[in-house]
């Protein structure tokens, strides 16, 4: 059986925002749904959606990723599966850790991996002006990975000058979920064109920020 991917997820803003600076913290939810094996991911693929307070929200149905605003009006669009970058995607194959990896390799972005208490493993993205999306120079990404479960908890990302993190994503997962009770419904996404010039990488939540602060 697929397994669901429930998130509660707190983006605080105590530093500086890329758009405008400081801006007041919003409290973030979200669910979506992670499948264990490939072969589960043909039936039953991979979505996320999340809720940014009362203005924004972020939809990945594996076709496209988009952000709309409470009027539903799409503010950036992505391809498909843009916002699963960084996120355990145990259908591909590959550990969490190594995903992540691939992942900042895959945009050019600079990491290190540290152990942590046992069974954790924190891996530092540290982009620069020769990475894909050089914007994004002088944020540093943290992910803490718990080994033995293969699984993502925590994401945070903040700019240098930040005393604490911008953005912390933490993640619960939930097993053996009824798929038919209406608790975790996939998104129900408008067409739209996604920029087929971006980028996906796992530095994605920074591309949000500077839509938040403008709503």
């Amino acid at each position: 059986m697929a397994n669901r991917l429930h998130c509660k997820i707190p983006l605080k803003a105590n530093g500086v925002c890329p758009a405008q600076g400081h801006w007041a913290g919003e409290t973030v939810i979200g669910e979506g749904r992670v499948p264990f094996t490939y072969t589960a991911s043909l039936n039953r693929p991979a979505w996320l959606r999340l809720t940014i307070g009362d203005r924004l929200t972020l939809s990945d149905d594996g076709r496209q990723a988009v952000v709309q605003d409470p009027a539903g009006q799409v503010l950036l669009a992505r391809p498909g599966g843009s916002f699963l970058k960084g996120m355990s995607r145990p259908w591909e194959g590959f550990h969490t850790l190594d995903t992540i990896r691939r992942d900042a390799a895959g945009a050019l972005c600079r990491f290190t991996t540290t152990p942590e208490e046992v069974p954790r493993y924190k891996v530092h993205l540290l982009p620069d002006a020769n990475s894909i999306t050089p914007n994004h120079s002088g944020w540093t990404a943290e992910y803490t990975v718990e080994a033995w479960a293969d699984l993502l908890e925590t994401a945070r990302f903040w700019r240098d000058t930040d005393a604490e993190p911008v953005c912390t994503l933490r993640i619960d997962y939930l097993q053996d979920i009824d798929e038919q009770g209406g608790a975790f419904t996939p998104p129900d996404l408008p067409a739209s064109p996604a920029d087929q010039s971006s980028v996906a990488t796992p530095l994605w939540p920074l591309d949000v920020l500077p839509l938040l602060a403008s709503q």
